[in-house]
Order: C-alpha cells, then sequence, then structure tokens
C-alpha cells in the first residue's frame, strides 16, 4: 500500500515486484498512473474509490479524464 503517491516512480517499482497495489489519496495523479499502466497494457485493471460516502461518491474503474477528489483510493491487481 502507497498512502498518497509522491511520485509516479513509486508505482512503477511496486508494480515490478507486487501482484497487487492499493494507492490511497491519488486524486491528483490519476492520469499519471493510468498514462504508466496503459504502457503495460494494465490499464483495465484498476478500481477507482473516490470519495466514499459524501457528494461525488464514484466507484468503478478508472476513468483517466474524470476529476476525482482528494479522497480517492486506487486498487490495481496484475489480473483481472
Amino acid at each position: 500500500m502507497i498512502p498518497s503517491l509522491k511520485g509516479i516512480d513509486q508505482v512503477e517499482k511496486v508494480l515490478d515486484v507486487f501482484d497487487n497495489l492499493v494507492i490511497m489519496k491519488v486524486g491528483n495523479h490519476v492520469k499519471e498512473v493510468y498514462d504508466l499502466l496503459k504502457s503495460r497494457g494494465k490499464e483495465e485493471n484498476a478500481l477507482i474509490l473516490s470519495n466514499v460516502g459524501m457528494e461525488g461518491e464514484y466507484v468503478g474503474p478508472l476513468v483517466p479524464d474524470r476529476d476525482y477528489g482528494y479522497f480517492t483510493t486506487m486498487i490495481i491487481k496484475s489480473e483481472m
């Protein structure tokens, strides 16, 4: 688990080691993570949970051009 994304290099390193990854507070970096996943053919392996229980709640697949709130968590599975 990465509690808050401080750089895309963190995600790249962890994806090479673990089968699953949870990134908390990823809202401002969703597009960067999407681009990385797309380069690996894994863009459909991510699930987004954003503002759960609050206005604007979203739970679903990663949509790179959507605006996500601060309280956004991304779950990435190696295989879906």
